[in-house]
């Protein structure tokens, strides 16, 4: 029930809890409220009274209304909207007529209900004026007692008059309470934890603040779990799933929330439905401990040899980019097609047909112009080919600045490294060490490589 308070009079109210944002139930006590008020349902607006609310006790806040803030019979809203580190306020009040108010709450009974009777046939008003009397002495009374002692009067039939009696009895009888409430108000910790501990799952009214959440978790969170095997090994452990369908999770990602794992993940490689066991591609750190929980999120993640299979089997024709593997490659295969597409056994046939005089006049054509090494330039060529060392053979460039000990190293990444960022948009291929990305490639929504970056040092 609504507090009452009377018209046109200044007041001062209690308002709270004000309690922590962050988990719902920490008591706030030193905030600066600033208070608006709503008259009626009309738009709400700061309060009249200029006074900024203080704290008492627990969160609680003395604020004090006016008499323009309480001018107008009705409810009266009172908000404080959330701040940076509380949750908003909102109390509604009920503004009386004064005379109802003191009826109700003055200490010597100051004002009484004014009460108007009509007839049924001429709508004349009547009065009754004076104070309460005790439930249970009218309770007592014959109709014939009260007609017949004076205590009330008619005119045709109708009453045209009731004398009160000068003084009341409290009457400890009526309670007043009858189907409500009489138990210890929850407090604003036990409020917060039903918050928090209340099912997602059953709010699913459009646009309600649990609906959303139960969305969220749905988009991040496919499902939690636990270990249920004493024999777990760090690559494949049977759980409490209950999914009977094979490759259920297959490419999702697992992470254990608690145990000796908690915050490691790994990709999930294989899930068994009639066993429900979860296979691992990369062993973790150690097998978990039965009972362990975990959470499956709602992210699809490829696996090693499906990131290998993908590149492996890229169309060449879309790699132009000079200094790239992909473009070095197709340039191979072009050189390899251009032989293939040369007529040798007409080349050789040709050949066939030369005649010896042919021959002998291009042999002595040839040695004519051959300049033939001295002993002395013979025996510096081959000793510089025995100076040279696996360095210098694999330091020489092929194409640009790049040497074939850097295309090897960039081609062992791509092929046999470690990979992070799959699906993102920026796939990563490291070194044999994982120390470093060799190529980072920028993927666009087509799949096609459309920014290389490379570090073969």
């Amino acid at each position: 029930m609504a507090m009452m308070l009377k018209q046109s009079t200044a007041v001062d109210v209690l308002i709270g809890p004000f309690v922590d944002l962050t988990n719902g139930a920490s008591a706030e006590t030193g905030e600066s409220p600033t208070v608006k008020l709503s008259k009626n349902g009309q738009t709400l607006a700061a309060k009249s009274d200029v006074t900024t609310p203080t704290h008492d006790a627990d969160g609680y806040y003395n604020c004090e209304l006016d008499a323009t803030d309480t001018n107008t019979v009705g409810t009266l809203t009172l908000t404080v909207a959330a701040s940076a580190t509380a949750l908003p306020v909102r109390h509604e009040f009920q503004v009386v007529a004064a005379n109802v108010y003191d009826s109700l709450y003055a200490a010597s009974g100051t004002d009484t209900l004014q009460v108007e009777t009509t007839t049924n046939s001429d709508k004349t008003g009547y009065t009754i004026s004076g104070t309460k009397t005790t439930l249970d002495a009218l309770n007592d009374v014959a109709a014939t007692d009260i007609v017949s002692g004076g205590a009330i009067t008619t005119s045709s039939g109708a009453v045209s008059n009731v004398t009160t009696v000068a003084t009341t009895t409290t009457n400890t009888d009526m309670r007043g309470t009858d189907g409500a409430y009489t138990g210890t108000p929850p407090t604003a910790a036990a409020i917060s934890d039903a918050v928090w501990d209340e099912a997602l799952s059953g709010h699913t009214v459009s646009g309600s603040t649990g609906k959303t959440l139960n969305q969220l978790k749905e988009g991040i969170i496919s499902i939690d779990g636990s270990v249920n095997d004493t024999s777990a090994t760090a690559t494949t452990f049977v759980t409490n799933l209950t999914a009977s369908t094979s490759g259920f999770y297959h490419d999702k990602i697992i992470v254990f929330v608690s145990g000796t794992l908690n915050g490691q993940a790994r990709h999930i490689e294989t899930y068994n439905g009639t066993t429900k066991s979860i296979t691992v591609s990369q062993a973790f750190t150690s097998a978990p401990g039965n009972g362990d929980e975990f959470l499956i999120l709602a992210t699809h993640e490829h696996s090693l040899g499906e990131i290998a299979d993908a590149v492996l089997d890229e169309v060449l024709s879309g790699h132009t980019t000079a200094g790239t593997l992909g473009k070095a490659v197709a340039d191979i295969e072009a050189d390899t097609n251009e032989l293939q597409s040369d007529d040798v056994p007409g080349l050789i046939a040709a050949l066939n047909d030369i005649s010896a005089a042919q021959v002998n006049a291009e042999v002595d054509t040839a040695l004519a112009d051959y300049d033939a090494p001295t002993k002395a330039e013979l025996d510096a060529g081959l000793a510089a080919l025995n100076d040279l060392s696996t360095t210098d053979i694999l330091g020489m460039a092929y194409e640009s600045t790049e040497d074939f000990q850097d295309f090897l190293r960039l081609t062992r990444a791509v092929l046999l490294g470690k990979t992070t960022g799959a699906g993102t948009g920026t796939e990563n291929f490291r070194d044999r060490a994982d120390g470093k990305n060799r190529v980072v490639s920028t993927i666009d929504s087509n799949g096609d490589r459309t920014a290389i970056t490379t570090d073969a040092t």
